[in-house]
């Protein structure tokens, strides 16, 4: 528990060091223009970097390697992740709380304004009062954003730089959180004691947005909005007009605050007792009209709509007090994208050239907002830092590989557009071919600063390498310390396939939790391959405790999960036990039905339909590990011409490659593929048609 609470801590401190360590260079205004080169990166560098560094690559998506599955998430799980600002229970005023989610308050202590000149101790105070920490919880009500918004750290919109270097170069706010698109649910806390700003609470932090930017609801009309079907932006800044009617434009809230009252000198003393804290409150109008004439489009922002026809989503309805009509073209916004080559490569597209923001100023991206919002457009919900991003999906460490093994993991384990590349304080979307897609400040040089990029581009690991003053030590690829493989098609094969959510645990419908045994998919099965094609082990690792809670976790119960299957009952007619569970039996029971017709138009396969096994509690022959058939999810058919490992001196299949296929489209493996060879043996893995249904045609 105490290395949770550091992590949140972590977490809520760092929100915003997404790209940092901090280093200053000139700012470069990004150009959205792609520049096309005939290969990939060929550049000798020699010489000091220059202050303005090009990456030497083609900067279209489409010229990257080929993402070769088609998956769609589950937009439900993203709303309810997104919504969680207005559902989570707030976190009860304590030390802890504030300690997690005010740091911000007495975190600041010293830097400059935008003329480069030290901001006082009595500003910064100021702002530690107005942001009334006493009044925390004191307002609890939920809201929308009405534009693309900034999320301050304080409650002003005066920047705090931590460098008269930054300052005149004006990057790197430290007050600057993040930025939110139209329509963003947040959760107001409670008013700064000017009553000029919300403190609120988003799907991944907190901060401070102005109170004139955000729309009021009740708790109803919140319960009534989140009925809504919702769309997502997948084009930057488009206008979209919007015709708002209200039936109130605002009412009046009472916000409580904490002042610092001087006590009266006492009689004996002499001396003062010190400085009281004496409550009181004060009145102000909160917005409850949508006054805005047109929204932005923000990539990977949602929007409602109400109704929707071959070009466009249509809204007209009611948010709060408001009847609002306005229509979004598609093509600027969509329904939540499939993951596949040509929407992966369509969004980056959209994202690369646009100039890099510390902590999405000038409604820009740094690196964690550009592979939040990347992935957002496809209901793939990630937290706002690199840090906490860095612990999402499956996570390897190669921290201590040396750089050439890291490509060899880069080349393994990556894959391509959906892995993000983790360092510290930086945070980046594999590319494949040992290149990222990130937004980017720059590499760092031997005399402390960078050589700027600056903008959303796709590099090589190695940008920068060969300058003089750029140590091999400072290149992207020796930072790397994780790679994080955030949609993976094996397992959402699984959790299809067993109705379970998988990441780094396993998390069943009924509670149970377990590790998640990544040998189980390790290896690709063949499927619908043909019988020539090169054999493999897929699908012979079996995690014990994964099958048995499926299945039945000892003899007793997996035979109280059996249940009858006919097989080929116009010809052989026998019952045969099979598991119940996870639709085991009836995948086999379709798999009779189909070869009972087809003996029937080829009674010559008949010969090859005969069964010798199904359950059988019992172990792998010279081996501590249970057969598949104990848990009753496995069959042998022609055994008299079949072939065995253990005890074949040569593989040797007589099997025809259409039953092999009716197998094989209905969920089971067949041993005959297996480098371990076991041409009698079928066994019920669904994973693997799940996969295979995945993978791109």
């Amino acid at each position: 528990m105490k290395i949770f609470k550091k992590i949140l801590l972590c977490a809520f401190a760092l929100v915003f060091l997404a790209c940092s360590s901090k280093d200053y260079g000139p700012k470069i205004q990004a150009s959205k223009e792609k520049t096309e080169f005939n290969s990939r990166y060929n550049v000798k560098n020699k010489g000091k970097a220059p202050a303005s560094l090009d990456p030497f690559i083609s900067q279209n998506a489409q010229d990257l390697g080929h993402f070769g599955y088609k998956i769609k998430l589950d937009e439900n799980v993203y709303l309810k992740q997104l919504f969680r600002a207005w559902n989570d229970a707030m976190p009860k005023p304590s030390k802890t709380t504030n300690a997690n989610i005010f740091w911000a308050v007495n975190h600041f202590k010293k830097g400059f304004d935008e003329n480069g000149d030290s901001r006082s101790l009595k500003w910064i105070k100021s702002l530690r009062a107005n942001a009334n920490v006493a009044a925390y919880a004191s307002v609890s009500l939920p809201a929308l954003t009405t534009k693309i918004v900034s999320v301050r750290m304080l409650p002003t919109d005066e920047p705090l730089y931590p460098s008269k270097q930054a300052a005149k170069q004006q990057n790197f706010d430290d007050l600057q959180g993040s930025s939110l698109g139209t329509f963003a649910p947040v959760f107001i806390s409670h008013y700064s004691r000017d009553g000029l700003w919300a403190f609120v609470r988003t799907d991944a932090f907190w901060g401070w947005i102005k109170k004139s930017q955000l729309l009021v609801l009740s708790s109803d009309e919140a319960k009534a909005y989140q009925k809504n079907d919702f769309a997502v932006f997948i084009k930057d800044n488009e206008k979209i007009n919007v015709i708002a009617t209200s039936t109130a434009n605002s009412r009046t809230i009472s916000i409580k605050t904490k002042q610092k009252l001087a006590a009266k000198k006492g009689k004996k003393s002499g001396k003062k007792s010190g400085k009281k804290s004496q409550a009181s409150s004060q009145n102000i109008q909160i917005k409850l009209d949508f006054s805005e004439a047109s929204i932005t489009s923000r990539v990977g922002a949602i929007f409602p709509y109400t109704t929707q026809d071959k070009t466009h989503f249509f809204f007209n309805g009611k948010i709060g007090v408001n009847n609002l009509e306005f229509s979004v073209p598609k093509g600027i916004g969509s329904h939540f994208l499939q993951i596949n080559d040509q929407n992966l490569k369509n969004v980056l597209n959209e994202l690369i050239g646009q100039g890099y923001g510390w902590g999405g100023s000038g409604e820009l991206r740094d690196c964690s907002l550009f592979t939040k919002d990347f992935f957002a457009v496809f209901g793939k919900h990630l937290p706002r830092n690199s840090q906490s991003q860095g612990v999402v999906g499956g996570k390897i460490d190669i921290s201590q590989l040396s750089n050439k093994e890291k490509k060899e993991v880069l080349k393994n384990k990556a894959l391509m557009l959906t892995t993000l590349i983790v360092m510290p304080g930086h945070v980046m979307l594999y590319a494949g071919n040992g290149e990222v897609a990130h937004n980017v400040w720059g590499v760092r040089t031997d005399d402390g600063g960078r050589s700027v990029i600056g903008k959303a581009a796709i590099t090589d690991l190695e940008v920068g390498k060969g300058y003089d003053d750029v140590k091999d030590s400072a290149l992207l690829l020796s930072r790397i310390k994780s790679i994080n493989v955030i949609v993976d098609p094996k397992k959402i094969a699984l959790e299809h396939a067993y109705n379970a959510q998988v990441n780094s645990k396993i998390r069943f419908d009924d509670g149970y939790i377990m590790d998640y045994d990544e040998s189980m998919m390790e290896l690709e099965y063949p499927l619908y391959a043909p019988l020539s094609a090169p054999r493999s082990d897929a699908g012979r690792a079996r995690n014990t405790e994964f099958f048995s809670h499926i299945y039945g976790s000892d003899e007793k119960e997996v035979s109280q999960n059996l249940t009858k299957v006919v097989w080929l009952k116009s010809s052989k007619n026998k019952e045969l036990l099979f598991n119940s569970k996870n639709g085991a039996a009836k995948a086999l029971q379709r798999v009779s039905d189909e070869l009972d017709i087809m003996s029937k138009k080829k009674p010559e396969l008949l010969k090859y339909l005969d069964v010798n096994g199904t359950f059988s509690w019992r172990k792998i022959a010279n081996s501590d590990e249970l057969s598949s058939h104990s848990w009753g999810i496995s069959l042998d058919i022609n055994v008299q011409n079949s072939s065995y490992w253990q005890w074949s001196k040569e593989y040797k299949n007589t099997l025809p490659q259409e039953i092999i296929n009716v197998f094989e489209r209905n969920g089971f493996i067949w041993g005959g593929r297996w480098e371990h060879f076991d041409t009698m043996h079928f066994e019920y893995r669904p994973e693997f048609m799940m996969l295979g249904q995945l993978k791109e045609k």
